[in-house]
C-alpha cells in the first residue's frame, strides 16, 4: 500500500490515529464514517491533520515511551508460560542463560522479550529486531547491578 499521499488525523503523544482521512471535491474525510474534516475536529479539537507516514512514526515513539520501562524479574512459571504459549522467536539456549521473544507483537515492532540469567528470570518489552544475545547481555548486566 502506498501511504505517501495518505493523511490521518492524530493527536500528538496518542498509540493510535483517529481516522484515515481521502481527499475528495469536498475535502478531507473520513472514508469510513464519512465525516468531513469539521466535523472530525470538532469530534477530535487536540488532533491534527498529518500524513500517515509520519503518525507511525509518532506512535511508534509514544508507544516506546510508554511501554519501554526496562527489566521486571518474574518468576520460573512466567517465563515457561510465554515460551509455550506461541510459538518462541529468536530463542537461544547457551546452558547458563537463554533469552527468547513472543512471536505475537505487542504493537509495531514492539515484543515481550523473555531472559534467564542463571536462576533468575527476567521480562521486558522492547524492539523484535534485537538479537537474543543482546538481550541476555542487557538481562546480564542488571543482574550484575543488583
Amino acid at each position: 500500500m502506498n501511504t505517501e499521499k495518505l493523511f490521518c488525523l492524530y493527536t500528538q503523544g496518542a498509540l493510535n490515529i483517529n481516522t484515515i482521512l481521502n481527499k475528495t471535491d469536498d475535502g478531507l474525510m473520513c472514508p469510513y464514517s464519512k465525516q468531513t474534516l469539521t466535523e472530525l475536529l470538532a469530534e477530535y479539537p487536540d488532533s491534527k491533520v498529518i500524513p500517515f507516514d509520519d503518525a507511525v512514526e509518532l506512535i511508534q515513539t509514544a508507544s516506546r515511551a510508554h511501554y519501554c520501562k526496562g527489566w521486571k524479574e518474574i518468576n520460573e512459571e512466567k517465563f515457561w508460560y510465554a515460551l509455550e504459549v506461541l510459538p518462541p522467536c529468536k530463542w537461544v539456549n547457551n546452558g547458563s542463560s537463554e533469552a527468547f521473544h513472543v512471536s505475537e507483537r505487542l504493537t509495531g515492532s514492539l515484543v515481550d522479550w523473555y531472559a534467564r540469567v542463571g536462576e533468575r528470570y527476567f521480562t521486558k518489552t522492547d524492539d523484535c529486531t534485537l538479537t537474543a544475545q543482546a538481550v541476555i547481555d542487557s538481562a546480564a548486566t542488571e543482574v550484575q547491578h543488583d
